[in-house]
């Protein structure tokens, strides 16, 4: 099965200190598999169950976006991709022209 990439990528917050970024349906059942350990969650499952189906061509790939996106929503699990990039800017050091 090959996988599916989503249009855009979505930032979810993995746990207190890790962002993740969602851009493909193993991406989301990778996290989901990872979040439903030890929780009896069906909305967890039924999005387990659509990963399969959509990595399989029998659901649409937008379904699983939108539902997927909407289950961040409600977990308060989307981020902000603009504020988790930030700790990578900064003043470039050693590198533009060279002193002759």
């Amino acid at each position: 099965m090959a996988d599916r990439l989503f249009d855009r990528p979505l930032s979810v917050r993995h746990n207190e200190s890790v962002t993740v970024q969602i851009c493909s349906v193993r991406d989301a059942l990778d996290f989901l598999e990872e979040k439903i350990l030890g929780r009896q969650d069906r909305g967890y499952e039924v999005l387990v169950q659509d990963c399969h189906d959509v990595l399989e061509y029998r659901k649409p790939i937008r379904a699983l976006y939108d539902a997927f996106l909407r289950l961040a929503l409600h977990e308060d699990l989307l981020v902000d991709p603009a504020s988790t990039i930030l700790w990578m800017r900064g003043k470039r050091r050693g590198r533009g022209s060279s002193s002759p």
